[in-house]
């Protein structure tokens, strides 16, 4: 590469110039002092390129850094448009794809007996009434042999009732005359009692019948015939666990399965007590899989899940301390399943308005931040501005830039290092 004269470089500016097989040094920066600012990673720079950095001494902003269009393509040098915005802050936080519990349930048996067939699996899609379990349930024969009973006593109640009544009948028709006034009231209080037994038998029967319609039948069971009843999925959803299996007892209330309908989940997160001034109701809520590797941190892409915040937890769990946030989520897809772990960001009440740049083009340098401003087709002006806040791949810039500048995004570091090495030769 041809070395620059003094009038190109105008008779300020000072330069490193690396070959692709020769560091030659132009002013006062020595040779090992360039190799141990590379060896120690003050400066990364491409060795097939040409680079030329510049540092102006007497003005108040460091002189542009010279670049050659060589070195920038090797760089993969990027640039972009500081444009007016505004920037949220976004707490990261640990989350976790739930079951909404207010569709799980928990299959229990009205009855106690003998287990014959589990038909599901845990993990299992199945429909509203499909048959999960079958049992023997002893109270369900208990209860035949009892409406059979109740149902005979009442037809002879009221076999009774009728001869009480015909008999009744009879008495008022030949009362004062074959039939005494006593003997008829007699014969209606005989009508009153059967009458009586009736009701009674009729109550007897409806309870009887009550508890094969309400405790025998439900939304989690039906009896397929005699004593033989089946627990049935009241939702449709997936069986997420089972507790069964053939020829095992069973008693009433006893945890068989649990079904879950998946249509919509949670997304849990938790986040620290003194967080919770931040968030809202109703607040955006993002998550993606924690095994992306992009961290709680990591870029705005990638997101899978986007919510809104439905409950803050006034009360911190008493083993982590932390509080629970909830997201409902549509799952008409049953893409989201139970239990993965999630990076979750929860969008903030702070914001910050002003230029907006990419986070990438924000670089630091010992107390300033700096951002490289595109000066020419080869040269970039290093700024000195007050970054404010920072949300993933945004950054918003208080002072120092103006809408429409031209800003270094891929590539910003090494122009920082290029610059830093100018720096070191100063001082040398």
């Amino acid at each position: 590469m041809r070395r620059p004269d003094d009038a190109e470089l105008d008779g300020t500016e000072r330069a490193v110039f690396i070959s692709r097989h020769v560091v030659a040094v132009v002013t006062g920066l020595s040779p090992p002092l360039l190799l141990r600012s590379i060896f120690s990673g003050v400066v990364l720079l491409p060795l097939a390129c040409g680079v030329a950095c510049a540092e102006d001494g007497g003005s108040s902003q460091p002189a542009p850094v010279v670049m050659s269009a060589e070195a920038q393509k090797i760089e993969g040098l990027e640039t972009a448009r500081a444009v007016m915005g505004t920037v949220e802050r976004v707490l990261p936080a640990m989350a976790q794809i739930r079951p909404d519990e207010r569709g799980v349930v928990t299959i229990r048996p009205a009855g106690s007996g003998k287990i014959v067939a589990v038909h599901v699996m845990p993990g299992q899609p199945v429909k509203r009434g499909q048959s999960l379990i079958d049992y023997i349930d002893h109270a369900l024969h208990v209860a035949h042999l009892r409406k059979d009973q109740d149902r005979a006593t009442l037809a002879a109640a009221v076999a009774t009732q009728k001869e009480a009544r015909l008999s009744y009948d009879r008495a008022r028709v030949l009362s004062g005359g074959a039939v005494a006034a006593g003997e008829v009231r007699r014969r209606a209080a005989i009508l009153q009692q059967a009458d009586a037994a009736v009701t009674a038998q009729e109550s007897a029967l409806g309870m009887i019948n009550h508890q094969f319609h309400e405790e025998f039948t439900s939304v989690t069971e039906r009896i397929v015939r005699d004593e033989l009843s089946a627990l049935i999925s009241p939702v449709d959803g997936v069986v997420l666990d089972v507790k069964a299996a053939a020829g095992g007892d069973v008693t009433p209330g006893m945890d068989l399965a649990t079904v879950a309908d998946l249509s919509r989940v949670w997304l849990v997160a938790w986040i620290a007590p003194e967080d919770a001034s931040l968030l809202t109701v109703g607040a955006g809520m993002d998550g993606r899989p924690a095994d992306q590797n992009q961290g709680l941190a990591g870029g705005a892409g990638g997101w899978t899940v986007r919510a809104r915040i439905t409950t803050i937890a006034q009360a911190a769990d008493p083993v982590t301390g932390l509080l629970r946030v909830i997201a409902e989520v549509p799952n008409g897809s049953g893409a989201l399943r139970p239990g993965v772990m999630m990076d979750a960001g929860l969008h903030t009440t702070e914001r910050q308005a002003g230029v907006v740049v990419p986070s990438e083009a924000v670089q630091r340098s010992g107390s300033q931040d700096v951002v490289f401003v595109r000066a020419g087709a080869d040269r970039f002006r290093p700024v000195m501005v007050r970054a404010g806040l920072e949300e993933a791949d945004r950054t918003v810039v208080l002072s120092g830039l103006r809408a429409g500048d031209e800003v270094v995004t891929k590539g910003s570091f090494a122009l920082k290092s290029i610059g830093a090495l100018a720096t070191l030769g100063d001082s040398d």
